[in-house]
């Protein structure tokens, strides 16, 4: 029986598909500690795996760029 893929949160998905958290906080001239909070839950101080709708439009544009496939679902729903 083949294992199922747990979904990625768009958070998840972001961080894998620049290579890492660094990469989004230099891209979005953030600290790499506030990507990671992104990640945890919310009774930790994090935002339970969402992407700030503030940063959606700078990371789809670095995207289209870096010619990454990044679709605005993916900052909503994850993959």
């Amino acid at each position: 029986m083949p294992r199922s893929r747990k979904k990625k949160t768009p958070a998840e998905y972001v961080i894998e598909l620049f290579e890492g958290a660094a990469n989004v906080a230099d891209i979005l001239g953030l600290e790499r500690t506030t990507i990671y909070r992104w990640t945890y839950a919310k009774e930790n101080g994090g935002r339970d795996g969402r992407v700030p709708s503030v940063h959606h439009e700078d990371l789809l544009a670095a995207a289209k760029k870096q010619k990454r496939h990044l679709k605005p679902e993916h900052l909503v729903v994850g993959a």
